[in-house]
C-alpha cells in the first residue's frame, strides 16, 4: 500500500501575475472546481485510499467537497519544509507517492507510475514527462538528464540551467525515511527535489499521457481547452435558466443557477458554471470557461478564454485567448488582440495566439484595447 501526500505552497508555486504571490493554486477553480479536487478525484480513482492534501489557506470549498475523503492540512505559518513534514507524519503507509506542487492528470498517471516503481524494486523513482511547454511558463521547474540505458536520472537542475526534453513532474515515489531524511536540514522543497535527483540516481517514468502542470496563467487556457475537448453532449442544470430564444451548439454545460439571456449564442465545447450570468446578444464561442459568478455583459464576444470566479466582462467586448482573474472588472468596449505580426512571422517557431492576463480584482477601464501578450497585474486601474 501507498499513501500519497501532495504538498502545494505560496513559496514555490502561484499563478501570479494572475493571482497575487501569496494565493493558493490549489484553491483556484478551473471548470468550477477548485484545483485540489481535481487532484483528489484523480487520486482517488487511481485506487489509493490513504491521500494527505497540505497546503495554507484552504477554502471551505475544498473542505466541503472533499473534506470527508482526505486529509486535510492547512499549514501553520512556516516554510514548505515545514508544510511537508507536517503532512508526511500524517501519513499512514511507509510507501510515499510525493507530489510536489500543482497539476492536472488522468487516473492513470499515478497508476503507471507505481506498476513502474513496483518493476523499479521499490528503489526511488521520478516521474518525467517530456517537456513541450515554453520555457518561460517553467520558471522554478526541474528538467532533467536521463541515462537510459542504466534506466537512471544522470541528472537534475532548474530549467534554464538545463536543456533537456524532459520535465520533473514533483512526482517522486520513496520510502517514507529517505523523504523525510532530505526534508530535514533543508531550505526549500526545490533544493530537496534536486538532491533526491542528483545523489539518489532515481529509476525514472516517463509519462507520455494526460499532464499538465499549472506553473503559468496560460496553461490555464491549455487545460481549459483539453477538459472542454473531452465534454461531450449538452448538459444544462433544471436550475439555470436558458432564455428560449438563446442558441446553444455543441457540447455545452450549464451548471445551477446560471442564466442565459436572450439571444445569446453558445457555440460549445464551452462550460458555463454555477451563478454566472450571460447577458442579452453574447456569442460565446469554443474553449470558453466561465467560472462561479461571473458576469458576461450583452453584446460580448468571448473566446478560447478563462473567466475567473466574479469576474465582469462589460457589454460589447471581446475578449480571445485570455485569462481574467476573479473579481476582475473589464468595463465596456474593451478588446483584447491576440495576433502579433512581428511575432507570427518568425520562422523555426510555432505562433502562438495570446491575449491578455488580466490579475484578480484589476479594472480595465471601458474602450480600451489591450496587445497581444498584455499583462495587467492584480488590482491594478488600467489605464
Amino acid at each position: 500500500m501507498v499513501s500519497v501526500v501532495y504538498v502545494s505552497h505560496t513559496s514555490f508555486e502561484n499563478l501570479y501575475p494572475l493571482t497575487k504571490r501569496d494565493r493558493s493554486v490549489s484553491n483556484i477553480s478551473i471548470l468550477g472546481k477548485p484545483v485540489a479536487v481535481w487532484m483528489t478525484q484523480s487520486v482517488l480513482d487511481s485506487g489509493f485510499t490513504d491521500f494527505i492534501v497540505a497546503y495554507p489557506y484552504i477554502s471551505q470549498e475544498v473542505r466541503a467537497a472533499v473534506g470527508e475523503r482526505t486529509t486535510l492540512i492547512e499549514c501553520e505559518e512556516g516554510s514548505e519544509i515545514l508544510c511537508a513534514q507536517q503532512a508526511i507524519s500524517r501519513a499512514k503507509e511507509n510507501d510515499i507517492a510525493f507530489i510536489a506542487g500543482s497539476h492536472m492528470f488522468s487516473s492513470d498517471f499515478l497508476q503507471s507510475a507505481l506498476a513502474a516503481w513496483n518493476e523499479a524494486g521499490g528503489k526511488s523513482l521520478a516521474v518525467l514527462v517530456p517537456s513541450q511547454i515554453p520555457h518561460e511558463e517553467l520558471a522554478g521547474k526541474i528538467g532533467v538528464e536521463v541515462e537510459f540505458i542504466g534506466k537512471y536520472v544522470k541528472r537534475a537542475a532548474l530549467m534554464g540551467d538545463i536543456g533537456s526534453p524532459y520535465l520533473f513532474t514533483g512526482v517522486m515515489f520513496a520510502e517514507r525515511d529517505s523523504i523525510v531524511s532530505r526534508l530535514e536540514n533543508s531550505r526549500n522543497l526545490n533544493e530537496v527535489l534536486l538532491k533526491m535527483l542528483n545523489e539518489e540516481n532515481p529509476s525514472f517514468y516517463i509519462y507520455s499521457g494526460k499532464y499538465s502542470p499549472i506553473s503559468s496563467p496560460w496553461q490555464l487556457l491549455e487545460i481549459v481547452k483539453s477538459l472542454l475537448t473531452e465534454t461531450v453532449g449538452m448538459h444544462i442544470s433544471s436550475s439555470a435558466k436558458v432564455s428560449p430564444t438563446a442558441i446553444l451548439e455543441g457540447p455545452v454545460i450549464i451548471e445551477d443557477d446560471a442564466v442565459i439571456d436572450h439571444y445569446s449564442i453558445i457555440k460549445g465545447p464551452a462550460y458555463i458554471s454555477r451563478g454566472a450570468f450571460v447577458g442579452a446578444h453574447t456569442l460565446l464561442r469554443a474553449g470558453v470557461s466561465v467560472e462561479p459568478y461571473a458576469i458576461i455583459g450583452s453584446g460580448a464576444e468571448v473566446k478560447r478564454s478563462y473567466i475567473g470566479m466574479r469576474a465582469t466582462i462589460g457589454s460589447h467586448s471581446n475578449v480571445t485567448d485570455s485569462v481574467i482573474g476573479e473579481r476582475a472588472t473589464l468595463r465596456p468596449l474593451v478588446v483584447t488582440l491576440n495576433f502579433d505580426v512581428h511575432e507570427a512571422r518568425k520562422k523555426g517557431e510555432a505562433y502562438r495566439k495570446r491575449g491578455a492576463i488580466v490579475g484578480e480584482g484589476a479594472i480595465v477601464n471601458g474602450g480600451t484595447a489591450l496587445r497581444p501578450g498584455s499583462i495587467i497585474e492584480p488590482g491594478q486601474i488600467y489605464p
